[in-house]
């Protein structure tokens, strides 16, 4: 079959288009043809190094070759359940169905062994969730739930959102940023997003109370923009993530007994912390990624009966997989950029 493999860590040349060799299924697993694959951040961090066992010790170690993706939409060809049909593939094996442990107690798809950046791809068979015909995606929208929607659950999750919540969302235009949008606006929860100017519009219509421009401004700007999106009043929850310089003002701009939930760090992987910021103010500081099975199969529910319509802003070839990674790495896109696998 036709792949793209990741031959070691590295810049975009350590992708390869190429055959790779289909081994036999075993037995509960099943053999999809993929029709589509969504691309996450972490596939970037994991082809150029910055998740690793060297450098991230929570992160399961690599082996080379490697088919990435995660996110992925196809049919089931082979395998004794679901054969002929349509399926959504939940990313994390051997998860525990009612708790999220750390990342070295489950593998992930993409990750622990081979993903979606293919023809095809084997999965454990308990891992596939049918897609309904009353369902309205298509299979590139589809591919856009797993990572980003699956992390932006867990998030409010762990927030332990109230209807009264006031909210901010940093990178709001990412796939996780729209995720939270849209999630929260089922809950009409009121939330400020930071994001550049030129796509505010969009995100307001998707469902963000307001926005700031992060353009050209410092973190100091930021932070009194923030305040006066929201009347001047302290913020319940912070969602973030970017991480980066403005960590430090946003703890700042927290009620007491506020919520701060990190899921992401491409804006500086160590930041500037107020340590008395945080403990006078009696803040929650929560790390999340990923969802439990159960917290998946209730999003697919929203799914499948058409509350939430992802926004795919562009398509690529399985085989233009390193230019659909270099636009991801330019950010100048809204929402997910999707691998068409046909």
């Amino acid at each position: 079959m036709k792949a793209q493999v990741l031959t070691k860590h590295g810049d975009y040349d350590v992708l390869k288009y190429t055959d790779f060799p289909l081994r036999e299924i075993n037995k509960n697993e099943v053999l999809i043809k993929v029709s589509s694959c969504s691309i996450n951040n972490t596939d970037i961090w994991t082809r150029i190094g910055l998740y690793s066992k060297d450098d991230d010790a929570a992160w399961e170690e690599l082996k080379f070759p490697l088919i990435q993706g995660a996110d992925i939409v196809g049919t089931v060809v082979k395998g004794s359940k679901l054969l002929n049909k349509k399926v959504i593939v939940y990313p994390v094996i051997n998860n525990d169905p009612n708790e999220i442990r750390n990342i070295t107690d489950c593998t992930y798809v993409g990750s622990g062994i081979n993903g979606g950046y293919a023809e095809y791809c084997i999965v454990p068979q308990e891992n596939i969730y049918e897609i309904p015909d009353t369902c309205e995606l298509n299979d590139f929208e589809l591919a856009c739930i797993p990572t980003a929607y699956m992390t932006a659950y867990y998030m409010i999750h762990r927030a332990q959102i109230k209807s009264t919540d006031t909210c901010i969302i940093t990178g709001a235009s990412g796939g996780v940023g729209l995720a939270l949008i849209q999630l929260l606006k089922l809950k009409n929860i009121k939330t400020i997003g930071i994001c550049s100017s030129n796509k505010s519009n969009i995100l307001i219509n998707e469902g963000l109370t307001n926005c700031v421009d992060r353009t050209n401004k410092t973190s100091k700007n930021i932070y009194k923009e923030l305040l006066d999106k929201n009347d001047n009043k302290l913020y319940d929850v912070v969602f973030d993530v970017v991480a980066g310089d403005l960590t430090e003002h946003l703890l700042e701009l927290l009620k007491n007994n506020g919520n701060y939930v990190c899921s992401g760090a491409i804006g500086g992987r160590s930041v500037n912390i107020h340590w008395p910021t945080f403990y006078l103010k009696h803040l929650n500081l929560y790390g999340s990624m990923l969802c439990t099975r159960s917290q998946f199969e209730e999003l697919l529910q929203l799914v499948f009966s058409n509350k939430i319509k992802p926004k795919v802003d562009k398509i690529f070839k399985l085989e233009n997989l390193i230019e659909a990674q270099k636009t991801f790495d330019k950010k100048k896109f809204i929402g997910k950029i999707v691998l068409d696998c046909n």
